[in-house]
């Protein structure tokens, strides 16, 4: 589960039905609230028709107003569902990564975004950065106006600004051998 997912269900939760559905079962790494369904199958080959015939009916039961794709390989799923069982609910992908460097060894996956993302189930694509969205309109000629990034919350050139800035009463603690430094950087 990704960590944008776990903040969106704990953000929404009070006001909204939240469903959530894995494609794979992995421990949560981070809480959630809502219904969590997973289709986690014992043998890939053999589960896949099953993986998705039980994705159709969750997403026919539910009947979401929305739904939002958090991973390339979910979209790689949902998006040819929609089609085959004729499903008109609008359709997020959250983009983070950039394809190119996310499958250099896999890239029948690049021409997966290539073919499905542009497709008009698609209602949006969001990712998370200006770059991104320009590679995305480029090489995976998705229409720009489909894409809406959503940027990183940390203001870079703040802390670019604020890195310059000499610090106050700094040195008792980076100059004492007795205390453990550390830093640590992160979305």
């Amino acid at each position: 589960m990704p960590k944008v997912a776990s903040t969106l269900t704990i953000q929404f939760a009070n006001k909204y039905d939240i469903s959530i559905i894995s494609l794979f079962h992995f421990p949560e790494l981070y809480p959630t609230k809502g219904k969590h369904f997973t289709l986690a199958v014992k043998n890939y080959y053999t589960g896949a028709l099953t993986k998705l015939i039980y994705l159709q009916k969750l997403i026919k039961s539910i009947s979401p107003d929305i739904i939002i794709s958090f991973m390339f390989f979910t979209s790689y799923w949902i998006i040819p569902i929609m089609y085959l069982f004729k499903i008109n609910t609008p359709l997020i992908i959250s983009v983070n990564s950039n394809p190119d460097s996310h499958y250099k060894k896999r890239i029948y996956f690049k021409y997966l975004i290539k073919m499905l993302f542009p497709l008009k189930k698609v209602t949006a694509i969001v990712p998370v950065s200006k770059e991104l969205k320009a590679l995305l309109a480029q090489k995976y000629r998705i229409n720009k106006q489909k894409i809406i990034p959503i940027y990183n919350g940390v203001k870079i050139e703040k802390i670019k600004q604020m890195a310059l800035e000499k610090l106050d009463n700094h040195e008792k603690v980076f100059d004492n051998p007795e205390i453990i430094k550390f830093i640590t950087l992160g979305r």
